[in-house]
């Protein structure tokens, strides 16, 4: 996308060394950044940017995509919360979110998974918690 749409596109990427070194679930963030892409990129408006935040909580990680797109209305947010909320939900399109929601927690449990906040006009912001597993803690299990 950064090709294609030359200098509009800002991608920030905040998290410490040691922050890389936590297991997730295979394409975790696709979902999300596509999304920013299709539902609030706007190419007449301002350098579009996602900003991607790294939190390490004493149990948790905490990832964030930010962009400062369209954002969604408080209606339009609500029915996206209500489907995230509800993980039998059937749907055959604008899936992404829910099945990455779901298979979180699947994986960890109902305490994990896809939070979204937004703000019309302004920006929108998707937030995956998932327990903190070290990866040197597997691969030091896996040589054992």
């Amino acid at each position: 996308m950064r090709i294609r749409f030359c200098d509009e596109i800002n991608l920030r990427v905040r998290m410490l060394d040691e922050e890389m070194e936590f297991e997730v679930i295979k394409i975790l963030l696709q979902p999300i950044i596509e999304n920013s892409f299709n539902h609030g990129y706007d190419q007449k408006s301002r350098p579009f940017i996602i900003d991607i935040g790294v939190k390490e909580t004493s149990d948790d990680i905490e990832i964030s995509v930010t962009d400062n797109g369209s954002g969604f209305e408080t209606e339009r947010l609500q029915q996206i919360k209500e489907r995230l909320g509800n993980v039998k939900y059937e749907q055959t399109k604008n899936i992404g979110l829910s099945n990455l929601n779901s298979r979180i927690k699947m994986l960890y449990g109902i305490n994990y998974g896809v939070d979204i906040q937004s703000v019309y006009g302004c920006y929108t912001k998707v937030k995956v918690t998932i327990p903190k597993k070290n990866l040197k803690d597997k691969y030091k299990r896996e040589e054992d």
